[in-house]
This record gives structure tokens, C-alpha cells and sequence, in this order.
């Protein structure tokens, strides 16, 4: 009897043949591969965590403000945001598991570190616009945001093309984010 387990096996005691014979179970063998899948899914998922934390802490504070703020006609509906931003975490985990995997160096570190950084600033915007009600604070942090993804941006190109430029959509998405807080900040200053 053999159970798969990704690409390695786990097999059974009582098996005549293989590496794992007279072992009541070999998991040895696996360790190595799970180890590596539980970094791939670590790093993939570190940013939709983040934002999903994000998103837990400013919604104690929306409430009824943000439903009395004037909002521009052009405004997208509400429903949009999820699925936007869950797209683009994602794509976010991408290239910091991409990161992560290229050699080591003052570029790989550089990256890294931009990469905390504009998901760190990503994290307080929601915080000083929905759950402390700071527009002007909103701006300044969401300008921050932008040029820290920029730089990130510019960091990734010299590790991986491909993880740069799926940054692209998050940095069109935040532009145009950043116009819309200043609309808000306009309309309700």
C-alpha cells in the first residue's frame, strides 16, 4: 500500500521493498517537500492575511460615516473592493514567493524590504481613512503607499520581470485610489 503525498510517498510497515521498509511509517521523506510547500503558502498568503486583518480592524469604524460621506458619481460600487484587492494580495504573494526564491543579495534584500514596506503602508491606509476617519491622513498615507509600490515595483524588476510587471495592475489600482481619496477628501474636508 502506497498514500501520495504531493510528490513524495508515505508507505506503510510491512512493505518488503523501498527505502522506507520496516518503518512503521516513513515520513522522513516528506518533511523536506512540506517544509517547502509551508513557505510557498506562507509567503503566497502573508498578503491577503495582511489585508484581511486590515479589512477586521477598520470595519469596526465604518459604520454610518462612511455612508454619509459624499461620494463622486463615478465611485465604483462597494462590492468591487473584495474581489479587487483579493486578486491583487494574491499577486502580491506571487512575487514575494518569486522574491524569496531568487539568490541572495543586496537586490533580493532591497526587494524585500520595499515589499514591507508598501504592504505596511497598504495596512494603515484603511485604518486612518475607515476606522479613525482622517482623510487628510488618508491621503498623505495613500501617496506613501503608491510610491512605496513604485519603488517595489522598480526593486522587482531586477530580480524577475514577470513579478514586476504583475505589479502593475496593483499600482493602476491604487492610482486610481489615491484619486478617489483625494475626491473624498475634496468633497468632505
Amino acid at each position: 500500500r502506497r498514500v501520495l503525498f504531493r510528490s513524495a510517498s508515505v508507505r506503510f510497515h510491512g512493505e518488503k521493498n523501498g527505502p522506507c521498509s520496516g518503518n512503521r511509517f516513513c515520513i522522513a521523506a516528506n518533511l523536506v517537500p512540506l517544509k517547502k510547500n509551508m513557505l510557498k503558502i506562507l509567503l503566497y498568503t502573508l498578503p491577503l492575511t495582511v489585508g484581511f486583518v486590515s479589512g477586521l480592524l477598520s470595519a469596526a469604524g465604518l459604520g454610518d460615516w462612511f455612508l454619509q460621506l459624499n461620494k463622486p458619481l463615478w465611485m465604483p460600487p462597494s462590492w468591487l473592493f473584495g474581489p479587487v484587492w483579493t486578486l491583487l494580495y494574491a499577486l502580491m504573494g506571487h512575487s514575494l514567493y518569486k522574491t524569496w526564491k531568487s539568490p541572495p543579495g543586496s537586490n533580493k534584500t532591497k526587494a524585500l524590504l520595499l515589499f514591507g514596506l508598501q504592504l505596511t503602508c497598504n495596512f494603515f491606509w484603511s485604518l486612518v481613512f475607515f476606522r479613525w476617519h482622517h482623510l487628510s491622513g488618508a491621503l498623505f498615507e495613500i501617496l506613501l503607499t503608491w510610491l512605496s509600490i513604485v519603488l517595489w515595483i522598480r526593486s522587482l524588476y531586477t530580480l524577475n520581470k514577470i513579478s514586476a510587471w504583475i505589479q502593475i495592475p496593483y499600482l493602476l489600482w491604487v492610482s486610481f485610489a489615491s484619486v478617489l481619496t483625494f475626491a473624498l477628501y475634496q468633497l468632505n474636508g
